[in-house]
């Protein structure tokens, strides 16, 4: 509390905010990870981009998730990712208790996820982090690096700003290779969706009857 009270100078907080950035770019630029992280991601056949609340105010999401979505490449949603994630052909909705059935299934059946500035808390994982997303590689990227292998320990992690990696992801996804995937999600989908609206027709009919 005492910490959060201080005053502090106009020129102390400058100074952090600038310290910061250069910490975070020299990483950054240093850092030969995204290479690795698309090397996977050409090699995957059903990877999955969980979208976190600290991306979705970049300035080139939209760009970045239009794009994905012509590339047939599937994503899904944290609760806090999914406030400005456009309802685009390959998002599945938000994954964890309160999720989609899809969206969890994808998890479940990916082979890779990509989760992008998500702390991935108890309400996506469940108490069990070894089952999260059990079968796939999973790669962090984030620009706090407190946030990584925080609770779930990935494959390996990245430290970046988000507007940085979309920027590179413009530049490299260059493939429609994940269709068998896209299809198999689309379908289920679809199949819930279905499942869905029937049992809502059912429990107004018994309504009725009542």
């Amino acid at each position: 509390m005492n910490l959060q009270r201080a005053e502090l100078d106009e020129n102390v907080i400058d100074y952090l905010k600038e310290m910061k950035i250069k910490k975070i770019k020299d990483n950054f630029i240093k850092s030969s990870d995204f290479e690795e992280m698309f090397t996977l991601l050409n090699n995957s056949k059903q990877p999955i981009f969980l979208i976190g609340g600290g991306v979705i105010n970049a300035r080139n999401f939209g760009e970045w998730q239009t794009y994905i979505s012509d590339n047939h490449i599937s994503h899904v949603a944290s609760l806090k990712g999914s406030e400005k994630t456009t309802a685009l052909p390959g998002y599945f909705g938000m994954i964890g208790s309160y999720g989609t059935r899809t969206a969890n299934y994808a998890l479940l059946q990916a082979d890779l996820v990509i989760v992008l500035g998500s702390r991935l808390d108890v309400r996506q994982t469940g108490a069990d982090t070894d089952d999260f997303a059990r079968n796939a590689k999973i790669v962090q990227i984030d620009i706090d690096q407190q946030q990584l292998n925080n609770r779930v320990n990935g494959d390996f992690s990245v430290v970046a700003p988000c507007e940085d990696f979309f920027s590179y992801s413009l530049s490299n996804i260059v493939n429609s290779k994940y269709d068998d995937w896209f299809s198999k999600l689309n379908k289920h989908w679809m199949r819930c969706l279905l499942m869905s609206m029937k049992n809502l027709i059912l429990a107004r009919l018994r309504y009725v009857e009542f």
